[in-house]
């Protein structure tokens, strides 16, 4: 890269930059520290990888950036800047405003995200109803374009199903076209494929490339899976009790990992033994008799009392 070109890269706003965070949980003895001073960044187009073992911290650190940790949760030191706001201490309105238009989210549990008594279609119009971002006219064929994106067959058919008549990888595939229908600069992949088989998994995962290469959104991939993240991220950042072990690029963290702890982690993971080598990929074939799998995430992006 020359010295212009990297002076430019240097430019570039990340689309999320989490700086020092430090969060707790509050209760009759008082206040539990869970995560210390997490710091990591996330660019245009990229993916970094969260990865650690359960009770690490992942899930908090990205609930915290979303505004969404659970009851008794807390920020206790630090700053979330989303494209270069300051919504460390922004207000449940400015909040709403921001979930689903400038951030999106793709949670952990297809099966539950999504109300089992809305269509499928009327699922993913809420965030355009909720944002007021399209006129009723031409929402049937925003919906359409959506699911068609994210790779469902017959998207008019699927648009008038419920979640019960689709398979867990076809509803992984909805709560995607949902998280991104508003063209959100920052994607936040919660464990988005612990509950699809290898084969889905792996269709998931490139559909996320595809869309932060045609896109250029951002994605925040939390997961346990150090073979998901080898194959996909861009750079990971292993956390081991609520503190960053270390982080860097994922074919140079995963080929000569610094900490013990990643060390460990790969001894789970000996396919992530040795370097990392990255090869294309050949166009996404459709899913042959299988049926696709998506889902609408639940109203987090109206939530009101965070």
């Amino acid at each position: 890269m020359s010295g212009g070109a990297g002076a430019e890269a240097a430019r570039v706003t990340p689309v999320l930059d989490v700086r020092g965070l430090s969060v707790g949980y509050g209760g009759r003895g008082g206040v539990t520290q869970v995560t210390h001073e997490v710091s990591l960044t996330v660019a245009p187009g990229e993916m970094l990888a969260l990865v650690g073992e359960s009770g690490s911290g992942k899930t908090t650190t990205a609930q915290a950036a979303l505004n969404l940790l659970p009851q008794g949760g807390q920020v206790l030191a630090g700053s979330v800047h989303l494209e270069g706001e300051d919504v460390t201490d922004a207000p449940a309105s400015r909040w709403r405003s921001l979930r689903g238009r400038r951030i999106g989210l793709v949670p952990q549990d297809p099966a539950g995200s999504l109300d089992p008594t809305k269509r499928i279609g009327d699922s993913i119009a809420e965030a355009f109803r909720i944002h007021r971002a399209a006129p009723r006219r031409v929402l049937a064929g925003r919906v359409l374009e959506l699911l068609e994106r994210v790779g469902l067959d017959d998207p008019a058919r699927r648009a008038k199903q419920y979640p019960h008549e689709l398979s867990g990888g076809m509803k992984q595939r909805v709560l995607i076209a949902g998280a991104i229908a508003l063209g959100p600069g920052l994607l936040i992949a919660d464990e988005p494929t612990s509950a699809l088989d290898v084969t889905v998994q792996r269709r998931i995962m490139e559909l996320l490339d595809d869309l932060r290469r045609e896109s250029g959104t951002g994605v925040l991939l939390v997961t346990h899976d150090l073979a998901l993240a080898g194959d996909h991220a861009d750079r990971v950042l292993v956390l081991q009790g609520g503190r960053v072990q270390e982080e860097g690029r994922a074919d140079v963290v995963l080929a000569a990992p610094a900490a013990e702890y990643t060390r460990r982690l790969l001894a789970d993971a000996p396919t992530l033994a040795t370097p990392v080598h990255r090869v294309a990929r050949a166009p996404e074939v459709a899913d042959a008799g299988v049926a696709p799998e998506l889902t609408e995430p639940p109203c987090w992006r109206c939530a009101t009392s965070r």
